[in-house]
């Protein structure tokens, strides 16, 4: 298993910061992985089945201070669908970092 999977089964998920800030309101969302594909230049991040993360060039997948950071990356597209409906949303950024944040107690 990687890092990303090791993290994710020992957490039972976590909450998202993008690069522009919390997905969600600070430490309400739990998000679940439920796809994870690895390839040389890119790392594809399913979450909810909702949410699709699509990172290019990752440098560096790390943890610190228990939550899972990614970042380095060239570029990272953020793909969502709303919850209870049908719109999608699409967000990109160029530069910054992922990270994954532990529930309290994990």
């Amino acid at each position: 298993m990687t890092l990303i999977e090791d993290w994710f089964q020992a957490t039972g998920g976590g909450g998202l910061v993008l690069p522009d800030g919390w997905f969600g309101r600070p430490h309400d969302n739990i998000h679940r992985l439920t796809f994870l594909a690895i390839r040389p230049l890119w790392l594809i991040m399913e979450l909810d089945e909702r949410l699709l993360l699509t990172v290019r060039e990752p440098m560096a997948v790390r943890q610190r201070n228990g939550d899972l950071v990614i970042s380095g990356f060239s570029s990272c597209v953020f793909d969502r669908k709303e919850y209870g409906g049908k719109r999608g949303f699409v967000k990109s950024y160029t530069d910054g970092e992922l990270k994954f944040v532990a529930p309290p107690g994990a």
